[in-house]
């Protein structure tokens, strides 16, 4: 969860509306906390 979360607040800084969840490792959004 810990992972999921950081790549959220990169995303965040960078004002990317966009992630590349395969690139991150992740899998399901389960994993990704506040969508």
């Amino acid at each position: 969860m810990s992972k999921a979360k950081k790549v959220l607040d990169e995303a965040r800084e960078m004002q990317n509306p966009e992630l590349d969840l395969a690139d991150k490792g992740l899998s399901t959004f389960e994993e990704l906390p506040g969508l």
